[in-house]
């Protein structure tokens, strides 16, 4: 989950969804997932999916800055996991998810090797 969509009777907003984050019936989630696990996530949980247009998924990705970034050949992060690196710490940014040779990586990202070529959602 990457953000929250808050309504009340005259507007709405977006903040980030933060570990800390508390939901309210009616907010809308903002997700990035594959589609098994998005499933997975609805039916667990009882939530029912919106269609998003591209004006939303533009919106979320300027207001709470997402972006894919790719590690070149040269990169330092190379061979190291995001723990080891301290890549919160040192650069402010959580990564979302790992895609590596074009599928999403599952389980704990934190402690996965980072390779050349994967991209990273942050």
């Amino acid at each position: 989950m990457v953000g929250i969509e808050r309504r009340n009777r005259y507007a709405s907003s977006l903040i980030p969804a933060l570990a800390d984050s508390e939901l309210i019936a009616g907010d809308v989630l903002f997700v990035i997932s594959s589609v098994p696990d998005l499933l997975t996530l609805i039916d667990a949980e009882g939530l029912e999916q919106l269609p998003i247009d591209e004006a939303q998924e533009r919106k979320v990705r300027e207001e709470l800055g997402v972006a894919e970034v790719m590690l070149p050949p040269a990169s330092k992060l190379i061979g190291h996991t995001l723990k080891e690196a301290a890549f919160r710490t040192r650069h402010g940014l959580s990564v979302l998810a790992i895609q590596r040779k074009g599928d999403p990586l599952k389980g704990n990202i934190i402690d996965t090797k980072l390779e050349f070529g994967e991209s990273l959602l942050v």
